[in-house]
C-alpha cells in the first residue's frame, strides 16, 4: 500500500477496491461495508480534472478559446513530433510533479516539447484568468518556462535544463514568441539520469499561484528507452519500446 502512494493520488483506493471512505489527496483510506441499502447521488461537472500525463491521439488544426479547457489534449502544431499520430500531455497540478522513469538509467539526448493548444491561445489572447502574454501594449516581459529536472538511482538531483515555451523579454517586440512547433530540448547535460521530473512557471501569477494554464506536450525522447514509465498524480501510463 505504500508504494501506491508513491504512484498518485486516489491510487490507494483502487489497489483493495470495494466501498471505503478516501481522505487527504485520495491516500487516507477507510474501508466500510456498505451491505445494506443505500441510495447514491453522482455529480460530474460539464468538465475533466487533468492531471499529470496523458496519451494523446488528437490529429487536429489548433482552434482558438471558446470555454475553459478547449484544447487542452491538443499539441498546437496538429500533431505529434514529425507528424506522428500520437504524443504526451503533461497538466502540472499542486501535487507530485509529472515524471518520467526510465527502466535503466542512463543519458538522455533530448526530447521535443511544445505548448497544448489551451496554453497557447491563452497566452495569445488571454482568457478569464489569464492575461494576453505582452499586454495591450505588448512591452510586457512576460515568460512561461518548463524546467526539467534529472534525478539518478537514488533520487539525488543531477542538473536542471529550462526550456522558455514563451518569451516576451526581448528588447523588441519582433522577437517575442510562444512556441508553436516541435522543438528539441537538449538534455545531455543532466548526465546519467533514472528519472526527470518537469515543473513549470509563469510571469503571470496570482493569489493562487500561477494562471497560465498549466500545460505542455512533449514526444520522442532520445534514445528510445526500452520502457518509459510516466508517473503523476493520478495517471500511470507504461509505454514499451516506442517513443513517447
Amino acid at each position: 500500500m505504500a508504494w501506491s502512494k508513491e504512484v498518485g493520488s486516489d491510487v490507494p483506493f483502487f489497489i483493495n477496491g470495494g466501498a471505503a471512505f478516501v481522505k487527504g489527496r485520495g491516500d487516507l483510506v477507510e474501508m466500510k461495508d456498505i451491505s445494506a441499502e443505500h441510495h447514491l447521488v453522482l455529480v460530474k461537472p460539464p468538465f475533466g480534472v487533468s492531471a499529470g500525463w496523458a496519451y494523446s491521439n488528437q490529429i487536429q488544426a489548433a482552434v482558438p478559446l471558446k470555454g475553459y479547457g478547449d484544447g487542452q489534449y491538443t499539441a498546437i502544431p496538429g500533431s505529434g513530433q514529425g507528424g506522428s499520430d500520437n504524443y504526451g500531455i503533461s497538466f502540472i497540478g499542486y501535487i507530485d510533479p509529472p515524471t518520467v522513469i526510465l527502466d535503466s538509467a542512463g543519458v538522455v539526448d533530448g526530447f521535443s516539447v511544445t505548448n497544448n493548444n489551451y496554453a497557447y491561445y491563452s497566452m495569445l489572447e488571454g482568457d478569464a484568468i489569464a492575461k494576453k502574454f505582452g499586454g495591450i501594449s505588448g512591452d510586457d516581459e512576460d515568460w512561461f518556462l518548463l524546467t526539467i529536472t534529472g534525478k539518478d538511482v537514488g533520487g539525488a538531483v543531477t542538473g536542471t535544463v529550462d526550456f522558455y515555451l514563451a518569451d516576451f523579454r526581448f528588447a523588441d517586440n519582433q522577437s517575442d514568441y510562444i512556441v508553436d512547433d516541435w522543438e528539441f530540448v537538449d538534455l545531455a547535460s543532466l548526465g546519467v539520469v533514472k528519472s526527470l521530473e518537469f515543473a513549470l512557471s509563469s510571469s503571470d501569477v496570482g493569489g493562487y499561484g500561477m494562471n497560465t494554464p498549466a500545460y505542455f506536450a512533449a514526444d520522442t525522447f532520445v534514445p528510445e528507452p526500452g520502457t518509459i514509465l510516466l508517473l503523476g498524480a493520478g495517471c500511470l501510463t507504461l509505454f514499451r519500446r516506442r517513443k513517447l
